[in-house]
């Protein structure tokens, strides 16, 4: 029977040695007789075996003196199998770390079938490099880096064990667990898999997938019983769950629930089994699959003769425009180029713009980027210069005459530093003192600033831009929370521990390719839950009390903000030359300033303009020179510059007013275009992939609670009545129900088998009896008036929920392309429901026909082609 078990722990010091005892059978558990073997590795030179080595560990790293991997294995496999598994997880997970296994097979408690397992025990420490000639002292001492790159100390910690990335690396352990059982299973041609997820997501999986025998009824992790009351109990139990009779009251309700969970363990494994060999029988021949197929291709054939996809559809009108590109002016960016020269391209990009209506945060980051990329070759051309539209039609020999000219021009334009230099004489003493002090600061700092010094300084940068980024302030949000926790307890706290590793989760997923659909779906609940919880226990003046939390940090984020590294050169070179830095910069800044006020001299001024005056006669000159070399060329190409500016300014006008309706439409939507820049094409389609299916997701669980809404307005007055009771009897009247409906199951599986159901008929009759008195204990006035309460409540919502409307909603939502098998499944499925609703109810305007399902789209072929 293929059973799936992985568990992982931390040891410290205390506990070593006695856990080493316990997986080995020595000592005070040597009576146990389930060891199938042992063997450990990887243990340092300087440990005589792995009893001195533990012993050291959990002196020295008496925190986490170890960590433990406990896995179930496969009973149908042989030992040998078993240690194979064993050995291949540790060369894949702790290759070089020091470990000690030991593999035991016991006897179920309750089950009564052979459970081997394995027990892990292995250092975070890694046997590596130097670390393999450390004596014992070295090899637990603190481990680092010196100034001058050297590695020192002890040996290194694997860190990914512990942290923020521990969740992934868990997760990833229960899958190579998994992914080493069933690899093993395939090589001996035994038909069981195991799965490293929980139950619950297995069975939503299952349930969307259709797969429905598949799905155990329950799905809740069982509660750990104490050790103490299970350990004597265990004959007991199984007992119970073998006996056809009721279970004995008298036991612990823990001891009941148990039985009673096991029992309908037991008949889901019937029935998947019986199922199982229907569902064989019913199997389609070779024939019908040939058969299927033939026709399938048939269809898909004539969908791509006439299906194109938007983007093709768009790209083939470009290739067919005649579009004018300036010579040697042909821009990198083809789209851009073609919205500036041929304004009829307009009509095929708004036909685009609609086919990603879907995702409007890339439709607005595209329009960002058009925007942003024509904004600036208009720019560009229009602050060309007359030089630069010469260069582009001069010969070589001209563009030697050019340059010639250009030189005369930069060596008049000197004339400004030599007149300068004339009225700067009286200012000779002032620059002889600037250049003495300049020399001692040079002098100074040759002395002092040694690599020690540019280390040190490097430390405080990396300091101060550590203090800098820990006082980054975070969303107002965050600090909301923070109040929030503070004032309740921590009522917010588990919710966004949940959260968050969740969202680990995901990445990890999503890095392994993994669907997370239903992943997603769970951290959309949890957030809801998160977001209820702040409207609850968000008052106005947590909200003020937040804010100010919030501007402190913002002040502090802006008082620490880091300086260049030779700031801090500048502090330590004063702090070695005892003050005398800071003096000669001083001393060097007034001189700057007396240079400066000397330099404002009007005669200075007068003869700088007179300057300007002759380089502008020059510049006439060049270009009447030019004029006449080449007449008419500097009009044309200037003419041709003035028509692409003309162009571009319409097509950045036409980009802009697409960009502010788009935001007007989407005014939420968050975008930057450095963002866009960045994402390829591909992961653009896939980004808007995801976005689509997220969207398509939420609106579904969202018409699915309508939907449920809905349908429970006919609940009666007693199922209100029985909620609020349960609540009063702290969950009898539910556990009551359950079994009754677990004694009911029982009946019609005895009914079906022909078998006698006196017995259990006469359970169901005290278990109605029993929820009975349950009620009539509980129930009154009050309980009364506010079952009728939350009836009228429901009933209230129900008539605002318009069922037409729902079925066109989700019509509509299971007409886009891109969705995925599960989604689409979720939503035809829903679309059924409601079909069925809507024609029990026997509204008018809208049949229940016009909501069947019954083949798929043309639209979901045309992805399946894609």
């Amino acid at each position: 029977m293929s059973t799936y078990h992985c568990a992982i722990k931390v040891g410290t010091g205390g506990k070593t040695i006695p856990h080493l005892d316990y997986i080995q059978r020595t000592n005070k558990y040597a009576h146990k007789g389930d060891l199938i073997c042992h063997s450990s590795g990887n243990i340092p030179t300087w440990a005589k075996d792995e009893k001195e080595f533990w012993t050291q560990c959990a002196i020295k790293d008496n925190n986490r003196a170890y960590r433990e991997i406990e896995f179930a294995l496969p009973n149908e496999l042989p030992p040998e199998k078993q240690e194979k598994i064993v050995q291949e997880f540790i060369q894949e997970v702790i290759p070089n770390n020091p470990y000690t296994y030991a593999i035991h097979e016991v006897d179920s408690a309750v089950h009564g079938i052979k459970n081997p397992h394995v027990h892990l025990m292995f250092s975070e420490r890694i046997i590596e490099g130097r670390s393999e000639e450390h004596n014992k002292d070295e090899f637990f001492n603190k481990r680092g880096r010196s100034k001058k790159g050297q590695e020192y100390g002890g040996t290194r910690k694997d860190r990914t064990w512990a942290g923020k990335g521990r969740t992934a690396k868990y997760y990833e352990v229960r899958k190579t667990v998994a992914d080493l059982i069933n690899e093993k299973y395939k090589e001996m041609n035994l038909p069981h898999r195991v799965d490293y997820r929980s139950l619950k997501e297995q069975s939503i999986e299952n349930l969307l997938s259709g797969n429905i025998e598949k799905t155990p009824s329950n799905t809740e992790r069982a509660v750990r019983i104490d050790e103490k009351i299970f350990r004597p109990m265990a004959h007991t139990i199984k007992e119970e769950v073998e006996s056809k009779e009721e279970v004995n009251k008298e036991l612990p309700i823990e001891i009941q629930d148990r039985i009673l969970k096991e029992r309908q363990r037991r008949m889901d494994l019937i029935a998947l089994n019986l199922i199982t060999k229907i569902n064989k029988e019913l199997e389609p021949s070779e024939a019908n699959l040939n058969h299927a197929y033939h026709k399938t291709m048939e269809y898909v054939d004539a969908l791509k003769m006439h299906f194109e996809t938007p983007f093709n559809y768009f790209k083939k009108t470009l290739e067919k425009l005649n579009i004018y590109i300036p010579e040697g002016k042909e821009s990198e960016n083809e789209y851009t180029q073609a919205i500036a020269n041929e304004l009829e391209i307009q009509e095929q990009h708004d036909f685009f713009l609609s086919q990603v209506k879907d995702d409007p945060a890339q439709l607005i980051a595209d329009l960002e980027l058009n925007y942003t990329e024509l904004k600036k070759e208009y720019n560009r051309l229009k602050n060309k210069k007359d030089e630069d539209i010469i260069a582009d039609f001069l010969s070589a020999n001209d563009k030697n005459v050019l340059q010639t000219l250009n030189q005369d021009l930069k060596n008049q334009r000197d004339l400004l530093f030599v007149a300068k230099e004339t009225f700067s004489i009286d200012a000779s003493n002032n620059k002889e003192n600037l250049k003495e002090i300049s020399n001692k600061l040079q002098t100074l700092t040759r002395k002092y600033r040694t690599p020690d010094l540019i280390a040190t300084a490097k430390k405080m940068k990396r300091a101060a831009i550590n203090r800098h980024t820990k006082s980054k302030p975070k969303t107002i949000e965050y600090y909301e929370n923070q109040v929030i926790n503070q004032t309740t307890g921590n009522k917010l706290k588990p919710v966004l521990e949940q959260i968050r590793s969740k969202e680990s989760l995901l990445k990890y997923h999503v890095k392994q390719g993994h669907d997370t659909t239903l992943l997603r779906q769970e951290i959309n609940l949890l957030k809801q839950e998160h977001a209820t919880l702040r409207q609850i226990y968000l008052t106005a003046d947590l909200k003020i009390k937040a804010i100010k939390l919030w501007q402190e940090q913002q002040l502090k984020y802006k008082n620490t903000k880091p300086y260049p590294i030779n700031y801090y050169e500048k502090i330590l070179l004063n702090k070695v030359s005892n003050g005398e830095y800071s003096k000669l910069i001083t001393e060097q800044k007034k001189e700057v300033k007396r240079i400066q006020e000397l330099l404002k001299n009007p005669e200075i001024k007068k003869t700088s303009t007179k300057n300007v005056e002759k380089l502008k006669k020059i510049k006439e000159t060049l270009l009447h020179d030019i004029d006449r070399l080449y007449p008419g060329k500097l009009e044309e190409y200037k003419g041709k510059n003035q028509k692409t500016i003309k162009e571009l300014d319409k097509a950045i006008n036409k980009t802009e007013q697409l960009l502010i309706l788009a935001k007007k439409t989407y005014p939420n939507v968050d975008t930057t275009k450095e963002k866009a820049k960045t994402i390829s094409v591909k992961q653009k389609h896939e980004e808007l992939k995801t976005k689509i299916n997220d969207k398509a997701n939420d609106e579904i669980t969202a018409l699915n609670k309508d939907v449920k809404t809905y349908t429970r307005y006919n609940k009666p007055i007693q199922y209100y009545e029985d909620i609020l009771i349960d609540k009063e009897c702290g969950g009898a009247l539910k556990l009551q129900k359950e079994k009754l409906r677990s004694r009911e199951s029982l009946l019609q599986y005895l009914s079906k088998e022909g078998k006698d159901t006196a017995k259990v008929q006469q359970e169901i009759e005290t278990i109605k009896k029993d929820i009975q008195l349950i009620r009539d204990r509980y129930i009154n006035p009050s309980i009364k008036e506010q079952a009728k309460k939350d009836h009228e409540s429901i009933l209230k919502k129900r008539n605002k929920i318009n069922l037409k409307a729902v079925g066109s909603k989700l019509k509509k939502l299971l007409r886009k392309r891109h969705l995925t098998a599960p989604i689409r499944r979720s939503g035809t499925g829903l679309l059924n429901n409601v079909s069925q609703l809507f024609e029990a109810e026997k509204s008018s305007g809208l049949g229940a026909a016009s909501f069947r399902v019954g083949k798929e789209t043309d639209i979901e072929h045309m992805n399946q082609i894609r």
